[in-house]
């Protein structure tokens, strides 16, 4: 309301920006993730969907094509990706073991990653805090060689004691907190060593402000974010906004398939994505409204919070 009221925009108000962009990396969904599939139900069938037409059918690319992935990430200007090739084995042993064969088949799609990738090129690991501290150990070990940028929630973070013998377990970076709310939280993150990178979701952090005082406090403890995606466009808009106002905050997730498809279906304006960079629209607050009629679609649930009488 601020940003409307004055015509300024939410990094304006944030201060100003500390940079023109910020670094995008592409989180490897397709055009139906999410929508059968949660942190409950990981099995390939559910997270992959019924594809669409469009191009971006990025995880069924990652299991069975990576090199041909990167290629075409590359091509869009990219520079980092994130994929999460062991998910379905942890349906098959509930996360607790991980079968030899299983664990065999994600690396080598890990490998393949990197062989087509080069050494200019990050790759994420995407865990989804399906697995006991055991296994993931015997996970990140397996890929410790593969340079890679992080491993991310590789188990359910609020284990304090949990999170720290995994991180002391490999050499791999470790990140979390993208279902993390609150500043008192993320405090317990920091303090625990546990963490070398830290994600936040606006939405589920407690909003822009409190996004803020999340990122103030991880630079007290030299610990860069990376503003969360995969929840909608807004979510993308205030992460932009955030990353070129607050010199700490070091990427920005997308997921191209939501970027080039649904996304723009509910917003009027995106954050422009040009050559592996992102910035944020420059009107006023967000600078992005909701489509017109959006509230009318057949397929929209309305609800109404209200304040008082």
């Amino acid at each position: 309301m601020l940003g409307q009221a004055t015509g300024k925009s939410i990094y304006e108000l944030l201060g100003g920006k500390v940079r023109e962009k910020i670094r995008a990396y592409n989180t490897c969904a397709g055009t139906a993730y999410a929508k059968g599939s949660s942190n409950i139900d990981r099995n390939r069938s559910a997270q992959i969907g019924t594809p669409g037409d469009g191009d971006y059918e990025d995880l069924v690319a990652f299991l069975n094509e990576p090199e041909r992935l990167v290629s075409s990430l590359k091509a869009q200007g990219f520079t980092a990706m994130k994929i999460w090739p062991f998910d379905e084995a942890a349906m098959r042993s509930g996360g607790q073991t991980i079968d030899k064969k299983d664990l065999a088949e994600g690396v080598s799609i890990m490998q393949r990653a990197r062989q087509a990738a080069g050494n200019d090129f990050d790759i994420m690991l995407e865990m989804h805090s399906l697995w006991s501290s055991p296994a993931a150990t015997v996970i990140a070990r397996a890929v410790e060689d593969l340079d890679l940028f992080w491993i991310e929630d590789a188990l359910r973070h609020e284990s304090t004691d949990a999170l720290i013998r995994f991180k002391n377990s490999h050499r791999i970076p470790v990140t979390t907190g993208e279902t993390t709310g609150t500043r008192w939280d993320y405090l317990r993150l920091f303090k625990s060593g546990a963490v070398d990178h830290i994600m936040l979701d606006p939405g589920w952090v407690g909003g822009i402000t409190e996004a803020r005082h999340v990122i103030s406090l991880a630079s007290t403890f030299g610990i860069p974010v990376a503003p969360h995606d995969c929840t909608g466009p807004v979510v993308l808009t205030v992460g932009t906004h955030l990353g070129v106002s607050h010199p700490t905050v070091e990427l920005q997730e997308m997921v191209r398939a939501y970027y080039y498809g649904w996304y723009q279906e509910m917003v009027t304006e995106l954050p422009l994505y040009e050559n592996g960079f992102i910035t944020p629209p420059t009107g006023p607050g967000l600078g992005t409204k909701l489509q017109p009629g959006i509230n009318t679609r057949s397929d929209a649930i309305v609800r109404w919070s209200r304040v008082g009488k």
